[in-house]
């Protein structure tokens, strides 16, 4: 499977490395609304749908392109 540059892709690869477990955790929480008792087979779903995300492999839905732009203090998504 190709994997597609995505802006999600994008904004990740351009961040300190030591930072992205930190930002990927943060961003997640805030998409899926994850909490601490959250169970962990929830949690490794939403981790797979945000590596789906990232790969190009689905589409990031409008209210998580929003919260995506929230969390990072960026324009990564624009007309959102």
């Amino acid at each position: 499977m190709e994997t597609k540059t995505t802006p999600l892709k994008d904004y990740l690869d351009n961040i300190r490395s030591g930072s992205m477990p930190a930002v990927k955790d943060r961003l997640i929480q805030a998409c899926f609304l994850e909490n601490e008792t959250t169970s962990k087979t929830v949690r490794n779903s939403n981790r797979v749908k945000f590596g789906n995300w990232m790969r190009g492999v689905t589409e990031v839905p409008v209210l998580a392109q929003k919260k995506i732009n929230e969390v990072t203090r960026k324009t990564i998504y624009k007309d959102v």
